[in-house]
């Protein structure tokens, strides 16, 4: 059974991840929800379609995607001994014992149509209303995962080259 789970940059400042940690003022809008805590099942597969940035050149739009053990992420911007601390999952591959991030695609960005205080809304979804999606041209990144029967219970979905994202994978047995 193949599941798609479709991400997309949101950046909006002072935005707080599910855990309450500070973050960079960017987070991962999945699903038509923020920052959801996502459950997978062992031994199935899912497909995660990526549009948070492909340019390395350009920072502020390149932002690939990996799942990992570490709660911290930002593996890009390891060391070699930092990075070992980390397990990923996916996402990641080598070339000549470099890493690279493979899930990296168009840049997409939800840019508010209003200069009001997001304050204002009682709610998200009433927020939401007022933002629009607009997306580089390109293509999606895109990352095939089938997780393994001794995949630990709680992983996280980060990204390349920022810290403390903080996202949340719950992993089940089926």
């Amino acid at each position: 059974m193949l599941k798609n789970i479709i991400l997309k940059l949101m950046l909006i400042s002072d935005l707080y991840c599910n855990l309450g940690t500070p973050s960079w003022g960017i987070a991962w809008y999945i699903n038509d929800l923020l920052i959801p805590e996502i459950t997978v099942v062992r031994g199935r597969t899912y497909t995660f379609i990526v549009e948070g940035g492909n340019d390395p050149a350009n920072p502020a739009k390149y932002h690939p995607f990996y799942i990992t053990d570490s709660p911290e992420g930002g593996y890009g911007q390891k060391t070699e001994a930092q990075q070992m601390e980390q397990k990923v999952f996916a996402g990641v591959k080598y070339d000549d014992g470099y890493p690279y991030p493979t899930a990296a695609g168009r840049y997409c960005e939800w840019f508010r149509t209003t200069v009001d205080n997001p304050d204002n809304y009682e709610t998200f979804k009433s927020f939401f209303k007022t933002l629009e999606l607009k997306c580089d041209q390109g293509e999606p990144g895109k990352l095939v995962w089938t997780v393994e029967k001794d995949t630990p219970d709680l992983v996280y979905y980060q990204v390349w080259v920022i810290n403390d994202i903080l996202t949340i994978i719950m992993i089940r047995t089926g």
